[in-house]
């Protein structure tokens, strides 16, 4: 599910990204600043740090991110090192084509 909120003021969007990976009602959301389309993007700075993403391949179908997060954050959950999660999903069905993208906080 997504939301997207539009705030009257830039430095009150720039507060909401502390709320990055909070949990509620057993979930973690994930709150960035929205971008243009990526036509729209030339020399931009990425959206991913490739340097502190890792690739993860032949996961289930049907997996959920907040499993993939809980996985990634082991032990470490009273200070999780994990920044965002994204399952890849065929955007006609929303099933899981087996791979994900994970972002830590530190490479």
């Amino acid at each position: 599910m997504n939301a997207y909120i539009v705030f009257k003021e830039e430095q009150s969007a720039h507060a909401a990204l502390s709320n990055n990976m909070t949990e509620i009602g057993g979930n973690h959301i994930r709150v960035d600043m929205a971008c243009p389309p990526r036509k729209k993007m030339k020399g931009v700075a990425r959206l991913y740090d490739r340097k502190r993403t890792v690739f993860v391949g032949n996961i289930p179908f049907d997996v959920k991110d907040e499993e993939l997060y809980q996985l990634f954050c082991g032990l470490s959950r009273s200070e999780p090192n994990v920044e965002a999660v994204r399952v890849i999903r065929d955007p006609n069905t929303s099933i899981g084509k087996g791979i994900a993208y994970v972002l830590f906080k530190t490479r």
